[in-house]
């Protein structure tokens, strides 16, 4: 099971990691590893804050800290230094594991790369200020439709629930 369950995490668009409330990492998925280049052998010293861009180290560590302390699942959006040394703008979703007594056990972290969304809908706004007429800005709103913002990616979450599920099964 936990082999195929390994499987499941890296074929996931997603970047993935879980790590228990002490702070040691029990998992990096596939993506993770490529495009950080923190390797799988990495994670027992694991030092995370060198894949995020440091001008943003402060504000995610508070970040996580407040949802942490919520005990309640949350987003923090931060750029994520790749390998080859480039930043790109990711969305993590912080999800507590919880025991079978309720606590916490862990997180399940997925981080999603929000990086195009975020240029798409930055050119957007910038060609509907630029057309003539054909559209307009109202307050800080499009006078034609725009799409909403981003939801959660579609049914990852159920995914990772039962993936987390399969690893609470594991001890």
């Amino acid at each position: 099971m936990e082999i195929e369950l390994h499987r499941v995490l890296d074929a996931l668009p997603s970047m993935v990691w879980t790590v228990l409330t002490n702070g040691k990492v029990e998992f990096v998925n596939r993506r993770w590893m490529e495009y950080t280049g923190l390797c799988h052998n990495d994670r027992d010293s694991w030092e995370w804050q060198h894949a995020v861009e440091p001008e943003g180290l402060q504000d995610l560590i508070e970040q996580w800290q407040a949802i942490a302390a919520s005990g309640e699942a949350g987003d923090i959006k931060a750029r994520i230094r790749s390998c080859s040394g480039g930043c790109r703008s990711f969305r993590i979703e912080c999800i507590p594991v919880r025991n079978d007594a309720g606590s916490i056990s862990g997180w399940c972290n997925i981080a999603t790369d929000i990086e195009s969304i975020d240029n798409d809908r930055t050119s957007a706004l910038e060609h509907a200020e630029s057309s003539s007429g054909q559209q307009k800005l109202t307050g800080s709103r499009l006078s034609t439709p725009f799409p909403p913002p981003l939801g959660p990616p579609a049914r990852v979450d159920i995914a990772i629930s039962s993936a987390t599920a399969g690893l609470n099964s594991l001890g």
